[in-house]
C-alpha cells in the first residue's frame, strides 16, 4: 500500500443494520417529542382561553351598564337588587316539557325564598321567563317558575320576551332597578341555557364583573345572581382618575347553587306520606 493513504474498512451487513435501527429509533423519538409538544401547546392554549374573557364580552358588559345608567333613577344611596338568571328546569329527551326531576326542581325552588329567617333568599319582586315559541312551544322556563309564580303569588312576566327580542325584558328589568321600586329585593329570570351569558352581558355583568362566559350544557343548578348598587364609589375607574361625586350603578356577578338534590327530595315525600 502506498505511504501517505490508509484503507476504509467495510461496513459489514450487521453494522449497517444496526445503524438503520439508531435511525429509526431517532426519528422515532424525534416525532414523539413533537407530538408531546403540540399537545401541551394546544393545552395550554385552551386553559389560557377558558380564564380569558373575550373583548366581545367585556364590550357587551359595559353597553348593557351604559344602558342601566341612562335610565333616570329614582333610587336612594346605597339602593341593591339582585337579579338571579337561572336555567330552565331539566328536559331529558322531551321536546317542550320538564322530566320530572325538572318538575321536581320547579317544586324545590320555593323553598329557597321567603321573609323569615329560614329562607334562603328574599321573596322575588318580580319573576321573568322566556315564553313558548317556536314550533314546539317550550314551556320548560315557565314551568321551572310556575310553582314559585303560585306560592308567592307574583305572576310569570313573559310576553313579547323571546330569545332574539331579550332587549325588551332587559329594559324593563333596568326600569324596576332604576326607578327604586325593587331596592333591597330580588328578581328572578328564566332562561335557555346557551343564551344566559348573552343576557347577562346585556344586563351588564361579563366575565370582568364576575358573570360567567359560559353556561355548562349538562348544568342546571347553577344561579347567576347580579348585584345593582347605587352608591358613591371610593375609587375612580375613570382614566382620567376622576372620582365621581354623588351615587352611580355598579355591577358584581356570582355563581351561586340552587341546592337541589333529588334524592332528599324523595325522602323527604316518602316521609311526608308516612313511609320509610
Amino acid at each position: 500500500m502506498p505511504h501517505g493513504y490508509s484503507s476504509i474498512p467495510k461496513e459489514s451487513d450487521e453494522d449497517i443494520q444496526t445503524r438503520s435501527k439508531n435511525k429509526v429509533k431517532k426519528m422515532r423519538t424525534l416525532a414523539v417529542s413533537i407530538f408531546l409538544g403540540f399537545i401541551l401547546l394546544t393545552f395550554f392554549i385552551i386553559s389560557f382561553s377558558s380564564h380569558s374573557s373575550s373583548p366581545s364580552s367585556s364590550i357587551y358588559s359595559a353597553k348593557g351598564l351604559k344602558r342601566l345608567k341612562r335610565h333616570p333613577t329614582g333610587a336612594a344611596e346605597g339602593c341593591a337588587v339582585d337579579v338571579m338568571v337561572m336555567r330552565h328546569c331539566e328536559k331529558g329527551t322531551l321536546r317542550a316539557h320538564c322530566t320530572k326531576e325538572g318538575l321536581k326542581r320547579a317544586e324545590f325552588l320555593p323553598t329557597l325564598f321567603g321573609d323569615t329567617k329560614d329562607e334562603r333568599w328574599p321573596t322575588p319582586l318580580a319573576l321573568f321567563a322566556r315564553p313558548p315559541e317556536g314550533k314546539r312551544g317550550v314551556m320548560r322556563e315557565i314551568e321551572l317558575l310556575t310553582p314559585l309564580s303560585e306560592s308567592i303569588g307574583v305572576p310569570i312576566q313573559s310576553k313579547g320576551y323571546e330569545i332574539n327580542n331579550k332587549i325588551e325584558m332587559v329594559e324593563d328589568i333596568f326600569n324596576g332597578i332604576s326607578s327604586g321600586e325593587w331596592c333591597g329585593g330580588v328578581v328572578v329570570v328564566s332562561w335557555k341555557h346557551e343564551n344566559i351569558p348573552k343576557l347577562t352581558n346585556q344586563l351588564g355583568c361579563g366575565p370582568l364583573q364576575g358573570c360567567p362566559e359560559h353556561y355548562p350544557v349538562h348544568e342546571f343548578d347553577s344561579i347567576i345572581s347580579i348585584r345593582y348598587l347605587f352608591s358613591t364609589p371610593e375609587f375612580s375607574s375613570k382614566k382620567s382618575g376622576k372620582i365621581e361625586k354623588g351615587p352611580i350603578w355598579t355591577v358584581s356577578g356570582s355563581v351561586q347553587k340552587m341546592g337541589f338534590d333529588i334524592v332528599a327530595e324523595d325522602k323527604k315525600a316518602r316521609l311526608a306520606a308516612g313511609g320509610v
